[in-house]
């Protein structure tokens, strides 16, 4: 049984747990996992190997802030670490999604703030459409409509 939406059932990273990351139209970082789906956009799934150490540069980032944890039923203290450090930590809902907001830092941290290797990886994809602030789900759609960031 596939746990990939249709579409995605190509992806390189299909049925891997995959960490990837991408800022808001305000500057805002989040932290996604697919938990499996790799729903991820296509240039993501091409450079896979460039977000290895995602979750080691979010254990690094210094604690700004307290967090809010809209679903309760997610218990890893990682998540609300993450947005104790500033970043809106998703995770994919394995069955048929979308990403739902695990944890949510009470003081984001900007894109800008980064050190510099993590905040390249960050910029390179971009929900110019949506702020993380307002969104608690982000859907295939979402995903479909970020784009590539050059700058």
């Amino acid at each position: 049984m596939s746990f990939t939406p249709p579409g995605y059932e190509e992806s390189l990273l299909s049925g891997m747990d995959f960490s990837w990351v991408a800022t808001d139209r305000d500057g805002h970082v989040a932290w996604l996992a697919t938990f499996g789906s790799a729903v991820v956009p296509r240039w993501v799934d091409e450079s896979a190997g460039d977000y290895t150490a995602t979750e080691e540069w979010l254990e690094a980032l210094p604690e700004r802030g307290g967090c809010s944890t809209p679903d309760t039923s997610h218990p890893i203290e990682q998540w609300r670490a993450a947005a104790r450090a500033g970043v809106f930590a998703y995770d994919w809902d394995v069955y048929s999604g979308p990403y739902q907001a695990i944890a949510v830092p009470a003081l984001p941290v900007l894109v800008a703030d980064l050190p510099a290797v993590f905040a390249a990886l960050a910029r390179r994809t971009r929900f110019a459409h949506l702020c993380f602030c307002e969104r608690m789900t982000i859907t295939v759609g979402d995903v479909e409509l970020c784009a590539l960031d050059h700058r």
